[in-house]
């Protein structure tokens, strides 16, 4: 309902696989006019962390990203090939904490949590790879994008 309320067109920035997106257009198809473009992270330019060649947002339900992907709305992916060279160090939790504030230290304790696992897979920092997308709206000059149509 908001998608087709909106005076505006609207920028989506789904957060894991496309599985509703995919719905809302099945179910409303005239809320498409709407939808100015989809930033999403997903995808990989060379390799994957679903499996050898897979990303997680696209390969858990690969049917509902090849119907947003054909929907005929741009579409602007954040690959992990560039999350993997947006990290948060050690240094940069600190200064979240440091902050002294609930949504701060939240998400200094949120990044404890992911830098732990992140380290067992071999990173220093830990990934930012749904913030990065948001980013990528909020700050466009932060990314370089490429059209691989």
């Amino acid at each position: 309902d908001e998608v087709r309320e909106s005076k505006e067109k609207i920028t989506l920035i789904p957060l894991g696989p496309l599985t509703n997106i995919a719905a809302a257009l099945i179910g409303a198809p005239d809320i498409k006019g709407n939808i100015e473009r989809i930033v999403l992270m997903g995808g990989a330019a060379y390799a994957g962390n679903y499996s050898p060649s897979a990303e997680f947002n696209i390969m858990v339900d690969p049917e509902a990203a090849s119907f947003v992907f054909n929907a005929g709305i741009p579409i602007t992916m954040i690959g992990l090939d560039a999350t993997h060279k947006a990290q948060l160090y050690r240094e940069d939790i600190e200064k979240f904490r440091k902050m002294n504030k609930k949504v701060a230290t939240m998400v200094a304790e949120l990044m404890d949590f992911y830098s732990s696992f992140h380290k067992t897979m071999g990173f220093e920092g830990s990934p930012l790879h749904d913030p990065l997308a948001v980013a990528a709206v909020l700050e466009p000059d932060l990314v370089t994008s490429k059209n691989w149509q």
